[in-house]
């Protein structure tokens, strides 16, 4: 399963199965990711700590200059690098977990909207609705309308 995956396969598989949780009929929450003991290469062991810097403080801003100093990297470099090792860019992963985040909210909670969009990192809630309408095709009002 995985969890006795790599690390790496697990961020891997991580937008993979936010889009199946996300084309559910009835949403389940998402787990937290566990992180396994550091792995062996240095790619991965960047990754992994990105990523986990990431996953810490994804309800706060976040500044790809700053996680790419993290893993010692320029914000270029660091760019090029996050999307060879996910398939993603910086952004596009940070939103993906940010609005799983928000489906756990949707799924579990009454909190309204807006709570649920600061809570899950956005500035607004503009940018909260466009993310989330461009990631699962309708709004977060009707995605928890169809979870009932």
């Amino acid at each position: 399963g995985l969890n006795a995956a790599a690390p790496l396969e697990r961020l891997l598989a991580l937008p993979a199965l936010l889009d199946r949780l996300a084309e559910r009929a009835e949403p389940r929450p998402l787990s937290s990711i566990e992180w396994d003991a550091a792995p062996p290469s240095c790619d991965a062991r960047r990754i992994d700590r990105a990523c986990r810097h990431i996953m810490q403080h994804f309800t706060e801003p976040i500044s790809l200059a700053v996680v790419a100093a993290l893993v010692r990297l320029s914000p270029a470099g660091f760019s090029r690098f996050f999307h060879r090792m996910t398939g993603r860019t910086f952004v596009g992963w940070l939103t993906e977990v940010r609005i799983g985040h928000a489906c756990r909210l949707l799924a579990q909670t009454d909190l309204p909207v807006l709570t649920i969009a600061l809570d899950s990192g956005f500035g607004n809630l503009s940018n909260f609705n466009r993310a989330f309408r461009r990631l699962r095709g309708c709004t977060p009002r009707e995605w928890r309308r169809q979870g009932e």
